[in-house]
């Protein structure tokens, strides 16, 4: 996803009017535009934000807590190619791909990444620290709490709750509320097991 975001912000870097875009690893790389975090965290905190661009939920909300408090303030992209309709709130930190549609009276939380296509309906409202992925169907009034990852192609069906820290997987149709730290899979998804490792990537 680093490379996704690098590029989607290069290719609206117009209308975004960001000086400088360079990524920020451990260990820096000067040829690819990497620093590393030793020397970015001496970086002036007023001339810098940044964008999370990670897939894992919990790692995103780690970094996120990690950077806030060494003072640096987070970046909110919107691409162009995006819908946000009326009296939607979108937190600091988020990431709406192109051809991610959020409708009316939509709560989006703090640190959240939309991928290309995702939609979610109205009145629903999305925790801090999520990832929905790529063609994801998030039905009307769904609560969707923190830390969740949500699979290419999954749907949920409308006025459901997905407990904190779970994992749907790709594809999956989601017909029931979820309880917190649950893994599913599925048509009609089932749990699978309990989100222990809070990592969705092996």
């Amino acid at each position: 996803m680093v490379h996704e975001v690098y590029n989607l912000l290069v290719s609206c870097d117009g209308k975004n009017k960001y000086e400088n875009i360079f990524f920020v690893d451990l260990h820096g790389d000067k040829d690819n535009k990497v620093i590393s975090e030793e020397d970015f965290l001496k970086s002036d905190r007023k001339s810098s934000k940044i964008l999370i661009a990670m897939g894992e939920p919990f790692m995103r909300k780690k970094i996120y807590e990690k950077y806030t408090a060494q003072g640096f303030e987070l970046a909110t992209f919107i691409h162009p190619l995006a819908v946000v309709l009326n009296d939607t709130v979108i937190g600091e930190g988020c990431i709406i791909s192109p051809f991610s549609y959020i409708a009316q009276n939509v709560k989006v939380g703090k640190n959240v990444a939309l991928n290309a296509g995702s939609i979610i309906e109205n009145n629903c409202s999305i925790g801090d620290n999520c990832y929905i992925n790529a063609k994801a169907f998030v039905g009307a009034k769904t609560i969707i709490e923190d830390t969740c990852f949500i699979g290419p192609g999954a749907t949920l069906r409308d006025s459901l709750t997905i407990g904190r820290n779970s994992i749907i997987g790709t594809g999956a149709v989601v017909v029931k509320s979820v309880y917190e730290q649950s893994v599913c899979y599925g048509n009609p998804a089932v749990i699978v097991r309990e989100n222990i490792t809070n990592k969705v990537f092996k």
